[in-house]
């Protein structure tokens, strides 16, 4: 376990230490693991952007479907209720 990576005193290495047992895999992985990190937080940007443009550019492709799956759900639940 490295000093230091504890969090609310629960190692921050726990995980990684129950995947191997491998020195070599967990120093690589604590090397990579700041990156591991970050990664979600930087993507969110790009996630927002994609879903913008799709929203812009597809409205009419993704609103179909939905119309569809939404009239085949009112239809079937005539029959159920």
């Amino acid at each position: 376990m490295r000093p230091g990576l504890r969090s609310a005193g629960t190692p921050v290495s726990a995980p990684l230490d129950v995947m191997t047992t491998n020195a070599e895999v967990r120093r690589f992985a604590y090397e990579f693991m700041p990156y591991a990190a970050i990664a979600p937080v930087l993507g969110a940007f790009a996630y927002t952007l994609d879903g913008v443009y799709i929203g812009a550019t597809w409205a009419r492709d993704m609103r179909n479907p939905l119309q569809a799956a939404r009239y085949r759900t009112l239809v079937g639940s005539t029959f159920i209720a």
